[in-house]
């Protein structure tokens, strides 16, 4: 692994297999994370976009261990975890931790917001009293009061939650973070207070965010670099000023012309499939073929590899 960067992903799989009939027969696979290669720094921020269905839930539970993948490598802190046990990457578990998208589902409705914290710190070495004063700092470094600790999610907003989701996250003193979608099903205002809560907790603890989200203006607000995903592989990649100053992929393109822009009429992405995508599923083309309004002849005849067409930004499309 690279000096500087934190985690580093190298050619990363996981596909589903497809089964059907009455044996439940292998017809085929859902290629939900393919070939993704990407590293980041400590103290930054990857921002990864992409439609419903591009594979940034599945590539978050890889990130975490949470699934295993079918080939590739994950370096977290120097040290490749994709072949290690359960038991062995426990030494490492504490350093990574994961906010899901949902508050309401994702912390149980049997505990209390301190056990629920405490849950965190299952691999953090320290007594009772230690744990005790850690939660209420994690409170308050969240927005919450001391006597929210015996409380139950259900008597807590969904912004609220998702700060109870911060705080476990935070508990075991994480070297990453993997927030996905961690704002998707809250409300305007209160997705403003938890992207600066992020922010401002980022800057206390040097965190390192890997942000994933559908919304192109959160990403732009929040990350340096960004990756686009569609259908398991990573289309574009660069930082996060020059994909947003110059985008190349015809898929980013289309990302960004279904950003609402006051006066300008929105853009749906849906309206540009042209061709059923079933054509493609087995065939070794471009992912975006079915849908790309650029598309050229040499489109037809092979796939595209991620390439850098320009210092740090790298796009997978044979136009470039």
């Amino acid at each position: 692994m690279e000096k500087g960067y934190i985690l580093e992903v190298k050619d990363l799989k996981k596909f589903f297999p497809i089964k059907k009939g009455l044996f439940y027969k292998t017809i085929g696979y859902v290629k939900a994370v393919d070939g993704v290669t990407f590293s980041i720094e400590k103290g930054r921020t990857l921002g990864i976009v992409g439609e419903s269905g591009s594979g940034k839930s599945t590539l978050a539970k890889l990130l975490a261990k949470l699934v295993e993948p079918d080939g590739g490598s994950i370096f977290l802190l120097g040290r490749e975890i994709t072949s290690l046990s359960e038991k062995e990457f426990r030494s490492l578990r504490k350093n990574v931790s994961i906010v899901f998208q949902d508050p309401f589902s994702s912390l149980d409705p049997r505990f209390t917001v301190e056990k629920i914290i405490l849950e965190g710190m299952e691999l953090v070495k320290k007594d009772k009293r230690e744990k005790k004063r850690r939660v209420i700092d994690l409170l308050k470094m969240v927005g919450l009061p001391k006597d929210s600790l015996e409380r139950f999610p259900h008597e807590f907003s969904g912004g609220q939650r998702q700060r109870i989701s911060i705080a476990r996250a935070l508990a075991s003193e994480p070297e990453l973070v993997i927030l996905d979608e961690p704002i998707s099903s809250l409300d305007l205002s209160i997705q403003a207070q938890i992207i600066n809560l992020l922010i401002d907790l980022q800057e206390k603890m040097n965190l390192t965010y890997i942000f994933i989200a559908h919304d192109l203006r959160v990403i732009r607000h929040l990350s340096e670099e960004v990756c686009v995903m569609y259908q398991g592989k990573i289309l574009e990649q660069s930082s996060s000023e020059e994909i947003f100053n110059h985008p190349l992929h015809p898929y980013t393109k289309l990302l960004f012309s279904a950003i609402p822009v006051l006066g300008k009429k929105r853009i749906s992405i849906s309206s540009t499939r042209i061709i059923s995508e079933d054509l493609f599923k087995e065939e070794k083309l471009c992912r975006f073929l079915p849908r790309c309004p650029e598309k050229k002849d040499i489109c037809r005849e092979k796939e595209p590899f991620l390439k850098e067409v320009s210092p740090g930004h790298f796009v997978s499309c044979l136009l470039f």
